[in-house]
């Protein structure tokens, strides 16, 4: 019996986090995000060996965002310079939105951006009824008896 491995049946190999990360925060969701994403595409039919290195990218783009957003949470948006004492945008704002624009734009490349995906109408369930409803069923009107 063969055993498939990493790469194989058109499923890219996740790569090594560790090269990029060593924060155990951002190594988990590297990992979670690459098999979210991946899980998505084969679940659409658009995962191929090919997409590995977008795939990549955009996982790096959410860790960066994720990364910046922690920044941002602690110090606020708007903070004073070290010398001058001036409030001006945090740098990790900048990065942040860098972050998303460019996550959105893989994630439209790849397919998995809700505004992206092929939108089909929800099928509408037929009626429950219910012992209720047959009890409170209209009567049609009865002639009336003209013996009476």
């Amino acid at each position: 019996m063969l055993t498939p491995f990493n790469g194989s049946e058109g499923i890219p190999p996740e790569p090594d986090w560790t090269v990029l990360y060593q924060d155990e925060l951002d190594l988990r969701m590297a990992s979670d995000f690459w098999r979210t994403i991946v899980h998505e595409m084969k679940d659409a039919q658009t995962l191929g060996l090919a997409n590995g290195p977008a795939i990549k990218r955009l996982v790096v783009f959410h860790v960066e965002f994720e990364r910046q957003a922690r920044v941002v949470g602690e110090s606020g948006v708007i903070h004073p310079t070290m010398k001058i004492k001036v409030p001006q945008i945090h740098p990790s704002w900048t990065v942040l939105k860098q972050a998303a624009e460019l996550a959105s734009t893989m994630e439209a490349e790849l397919g998995i951006s809700p505004r992206r995906r092929n939108v089909t109408k929800v099928q509408k369930k037929t009626k429950r009824t219910t012992a209720a409803d047959e009890f409170l069923k209209p009567v049609a009107a009865r002639p009336s008896n003209p013996l009476g």
